[in-house]
């Protein structure tokens, strides 16, 4: 019978509380409906619980508001591991940007400010005046969650102000690589060495974060920069279709291709994307549009312009990746010692 009681006092209290609820909702939401007269009906005074279940009402609210004090947020780059990463990287740029202290002219640091964005925007958008794979505008890199803009200023000793000469965005790939997503130099400050000081500042980053390798999407004609610092193709025994281009350009001038009115095109013989000597050959090139033509090279982009660029790691790395703690084969002659001892064992299992 205690335990009918107990059942039906809290039903009672549960009902007075879903009762207050319901009248509270029904009190702060507007009625559209109206009245013959045209006039809105007065709103209906809040329900409480009554006084004899009150106090089992209020403690059912604050058991029900006490529950959701264990429900937590997570969010993206907030106290996870790319929040901790991009910490890391921001405090080691911080360390290694002192070895420009010498240079007077010259200053590195993070682009954490708007007005940093900034510098580093208007740089991007003069330099990369092609489209991004998939739509992708330069805002969308700079202020991705994973991303990194470091910014180069140079002051002129009769300038009032410094300038951004370079800018660089970059993500950390786990586990040893660097994504160098965005590389840019100011116009008029081309062919003076920032950029390749802030390539091999990028390397000394990797060496300092543990990072092996620097992966870079870059355009044919920025090629030969990249070669010039150490960088090199992932896939070189992909061929350019420069016979595709030829024809692309002769379908833009209205020309012709070969003496056929055919251009023989490289086209991927299987998965890995290797070229076929025998590839059919494509439409003549008075009907290979422009856009047609777009496509068809969009497909060796990716594969053709991905350069990769190995960084020698420190000593301090080798020593705690490289020698093993644990005693086990630290003896010279201990894969020796082991054979003797298979080879003695065998003979007595046999026996």
């Amino acid at each position: 019978r205690l335990a009918a009681l107990r059942a039906q006092a809290a039903l009672c209290a549960l009902m007075g509380l879903e009762d207050g609820r319901s009248a509270s909702a029904a009190a702060s939401r507007p009625h559209r409906s109206r009245n013959p007269s045209g006039e809105l009906p007065a709103p209906a005074a809040p329900a409480g619980p009554s006084s004899s279940n009150g106090g089992a009402a209020l403690a059912a609210g604050g058991a029900a508001s006490s529950s959701y004090e264990r429900i937590g947020l997570k969010f993206r780059g907030l106290n996870d591991d790319a929040h901790r990463c991009n910490a890391e990287a921001r405090e080691a740029i911080g360390v290694l940007a002192d070895m420009f202290d010498p240079l007077g002219p010259l200053e590195l640091r993070v682009a954490e400010s708007e007005a940093d964005e900034l510098e580093a925007l208007k740089l991007y958008r003069d330099m990369n005046h092609l489209s991004l794979a998939g739509g992708i505008t330069c805002e969308q890199v700079i202020r991705h969650v994973e991303s990194t803009t470091v910014v180069l200023y140079y002051k002129h000793p009769e300038a009032d102000a410094p300038i951004c000469v370079t800018a660089a965005t970059f993500s950390l790939r786990p586990p040893s690589t660097m994504m160098l997503r965005l590389l840019a130099t100011h116009p008029r400050m081309t062919r003076k060495g920032f950029a390749r000081l802030t390539v091999h500042f990028l390397k000394e980053l990797c060496r300092a974060l543990g990072k092996t390798q620097i992966l870079v999407y870059t355009y044919p004609s920025s090629a030969s920069f990249y070669k010039a610092q150490h960088f090199q193709h992932t896939n070189p025994h992909l061929q350019r279709a420069d016979a595709l281009a030829a024809a692309a350009a002769a379908a833009a001038s209205g020309g012709g291709g070969d003496e056929d009115g055919r251009a023989d095109a490289c086209a991927p013989a299987d998965a890995g994307g290797a070229c076929s000597s025998a590839a059919p050959p494509v439409a003549p090139a008075h009907q290979l549009s422009r856009e047609e033509a777009r496509e068809a090279r969009r497909v060796y982009s990716a594969q053709e312009n991905e350069m990769i660029c190995h960084i020698q790691p420190t000593l301090a790395h080798m020593l705690s990746v490289g020698v093993r703690h644990d005693g086990v084969g630290a003896h010279p002659y201990a894969c020796t010692r082991r054979r003797v001892a298979s080879a003695t064992d065998q003979p007595a299992a046999s026996a």
